[in-house]
């Protein structure tokens, strides 16, 4: 969580978290995130249209 320029990609089922005892930064899963929803609940709904189409030909860079 040091600001580190590398970081393309916010995910967007874990947020970063400063962790306690090892002092750096890991991701925790988020049982709720800004689309009030998770992981598991866009799983079984088969909802992946908020996720980048890495896949696709013509895929917009998704990184800041």
């Amino acid at each position: 969580m040091d600001g580190d320029d590398s970081v393309y990609y916010t995910p967007k089922y874990f947020k970063m978290v400063n962790h306690d005892l090892l002092g750096d930064g890991i991701f925790e899963f988020q049982e709720q995130n800004q689309r009030e929803s998770n992981y598991w609940q866009d799983r079984d709904k088969g909802k992946w249209d908020h996720m980048p189409k890495i896949f696709d030909d013509d895929c917009e860079p998704f990184y800041n």
